[in-house]
């Protein structure tokens, strides 16, 4: 049997299975989860686009593990996201309420650097 807690909108924000193991959700007003925390402590966060209502970044639970909390509000600010995040590009269409996946990106990718060599001047 699962217990189940939910906000003033019937979302759950906590579900107790027959083991006592809770996992906890936390929802933004478009009814996206934004942090959920498994029974086990792994913690998944996830910031989302406001026309849209898809994922923009995603933080797994290795890049979680340190965080002591999770604010959308400075989590989710494009000019501020914490690294470590999965991210998704979206070719949005015209009106902007509708995208298309362009791109996922790898929180370990790392863009190529040009190599350059070092060239020693000859005396004399």
């Amino acid at each position: 049997m699962t217990d189940y807690v939910t906000d003033d909108l019937g979302r759950p924000v906590q579900l107790t299975n027959a083991k006592s193991q809770a996992t906890k959700l936390a929802w933004d007003a478009d009814n996206n989860v934004t942090y959920l925390e498994e029974a086990n402590g792994a913690k998944t966060a996830y910031c989302y686009d406001q026309k849209t209502g898809y994922p923009l970044r995603q933080w797994d639970a290795e890049t979680t593990k340190s965080w002591s909390s999770f604010n959308p509000t400075d989590y989710c600010n494009p000019a501020t996201y914490p690294s470590g995040a999965m991210a998704y590009e979206y070719q949005t269409r015209i009106d902007g309420y509708a995208a298309d996946l362009w791109r996922k990106t790898s929180p370990l990718w790392q863009p190529c650097r040009p190599r350059h060599r070092l060239h020693r001047r000859r005396p004399g």
